[in-house]
């Protein structure tokens, strides 16, 4: 299906892109009535295959850094699994070239409004450790489910609470963390710059704000830099004219 599809579209508008379909991170053992993610594509790359973008939709139910409890599973943290099979692939001549993976779908619920949720800062947090750590994965774009919540109609269980913002349209903590995630390690710090100019890093000492390095940036650019030394607990941030970023403390 995969390749008749690239053919009929790839005959239509020979420069359109062609993405697969989103697989979902969980899967059942045995002979469970869902498929393992890594399961799936290794089925399907035994075969000669066209594409021009892996999707999938690597949900964690314990955080950005929570790896699958199963090695088919593909959690936050596990895309690599699928960047090794399409190596292992191109080596085979089943796929032309490794193609650029882009995570379609994730996203965590926020506590308010779903009682079940991670509380609103922590979700910010995540939000920014995700992009951090896909983009280390090599995922080439990141689509954040949703952008608002939905009602909770019939429930809160059997709906979508992973917004930036509120139902009602005000906005969370994520939305500021979506449009300026900044993730500090104990030697670098890392953003997507929300626009062009100069972006600071700082750290936070007493009172005051320290300067640990000033780059000059364009819109949308991924810095990943070497820092001073810092320290557990450390607290840092990033701003770019009159953009703030949240503060990350480094844990």
């Amino acid at each position: 299906m995969l390749n008749a599809f690239h053919t009929g579209v790839k005959v239509g508008q020979p420069g359109a892109t062609v993405v697969t379909a989103g697989t979902s991170p969980f899967g059942d053992p045995g002979r469970g009535a869902r498929t393992m993610p890594l399961r799936f594509w290794r089925g399907v790359l035994r075969s000669r295959t066209r594409f021009d973008i892996l999707a999938h939709h690597p949900y964690s139910v314990r955080g950005p850094l929570g790896h699958a409890l199963n090695a088919d599973d593909i959690s936050i943290p596990d895309m690599g699994k699928l960047s090794r099979l399409m190596r292992s692939a191109k080596r085979r001549g089943t796929l032309d070239a490794i193609k650029p993976m882009w995570v379609t779908e994730v996203a965590f619920d926020s506590s308010p409004p779903d009682p079940d949720g991670v509380p609103a800062m922590k979700q910010a947090r995540w939000l920014a450790q995700t992009y951090f750590v896909l983009w280390r994965q090599g995922v080439s774009a990141v689509f954040w489910f949703q952008v608002q919540d939905s009602a909770p109609e019939p429930s809160y269980a059997a709906t979508n609470q992973g917004g930036v913002f509120l139902l009602n349209g005000r906005a969370k903590p994520s939305a500021r963390a979506f449009a300026f995630p900044v993730v500090a390690t104990r030697r670098r710090v890392w953003t997507r710059a929300p626009a062009a100019g100069t972006l600071i890093f700082e750290r936070r000492a007493g009172r005051r704000w320290k300067v640990l390095r000033t780059l000059t940036v364009s819109a949308g650019q991924v810095v990943y830099e070497p820092a001073a030394r810092l320290r557990r607990g450390a607290k840092v941030r990033a701003r770019l004219g009159s953009r703030r970023s949240l503060v990350w403390r480094i844990a």
